[in-house]
């Protein structure tokens, strides 16, 4: 397995440009983000009082991990992981509207894009985030239905190579789910995949999540290019005394890895 780049945002030096600031003098040639970088980001700028993105990036820089779902998804060898990245697609009019999602995980290899949506149950008290928390297409449309209805067109565009999807029905969409696709089929000349990670532990039911996906599923009708999978990721719990920049320290100098059973789910 050739060795992957990890990357914040769009290029390596994005986050300091988003933050005003500038990156450090010994890695201003350096076309990647070190893993120092990545954490600190998420600890620093991204979610500095929570923690529940230390699954999502310890599972995508376990090279383990990345060999599994190459696998399971059959696919080559991934070049590149973007985390928290807005990829080269115009949502100027998104950002009126607050329709703007960053993708949480964008991996790019020579014939596919993979874009993650990671849901996760924080590792002490927070509940995972249902499925209502976003709103669908229909819910945006509510005192905006025109400018709403032309993004809607531009990410229904960008999609059309991949896809036949039921018009009447598309509104009923989350708008979360669409972005993903958007982030997935924009600019891909091959196979385009969406894959939900749910980091939860062993306890919690994700069924309604799974029950949704199927159900958007068979709004987009996909074709054979495009691929939607959901993974459910047992995780163990931490201790509830623990602070933030314990947990932080932990993962940074044992490579924490808390994943127990991992199950994939093709739509």
């Amino acid at each position: 397995m050739s060795e992957v780049k990890y990357i914040i945002g769009k290029s390596a030096s994005s986050l300091y440009e988003e933050i005003g600031g500038k990156r450090p003098k010994e890695l201003e040639q350096l076309d990647f983000n070190t893993e120092d970088e990545i954490t600190n980001y998420f600890c620093k700028i991204k979610n500095p009082a929570k923690i529940d993105f230390v699954p999502l990036l310890q599972y995508w820089q376990n090279q383990t991990n990345l060999e599994d779902i190459q696998g399971k998804l059959k696919i080559g060898s991934i070049k590149e992981i973007h985390f928290d990245v807005t990829d080269n697609f115009n949502k100027g009019n998104s950002n009126i509207c607050k329709l703007t999602s960053n993708t949480d995980v964008l991996c790019l290899g020579e014939d596919f894009r993979i874009s993650v949506e990671g849901k996760y149950k924080e590792f002490r008290n927070l509940a995972l985030s249902q499925k209502s928390i976003y709103p669908t297409i229909k819910e945006m449309k509510v005192g905006r239905q025109p400018i709403i209805q032309k993004i809607e067109d531009n990410w229904l565009e960008a999609i059309q190579d991949f896809c036949n999807p039921d018009i009447t029905r598309i509104d009923d969409l989350q708008y979360q789910f669409l972005l993903r696709l958007v982030d997935a089929c924009i600019n891909n000349p091959a196979r385009a995949i969406v894959l939900y990670q749910f980091f939860c532990e062993e306890n919690f039911d994700v069924n309604e999540w799974l029950v949704s996906l199927k159900e958007w599923e068979l709004i987009i009708n996909p074709n054979e290019r495009l691929s939607i999978f959901a993974q459910v990721i047992h995780v163990e719990g931490i201790d509830q005394n623990a602070s933030v920049e314990e947990i932080i320290q932990k993962t940074k100098d044992e490579k924490f890895n808390a994943f127990q059973k991992k199950c994939l789910i093709q739509f």
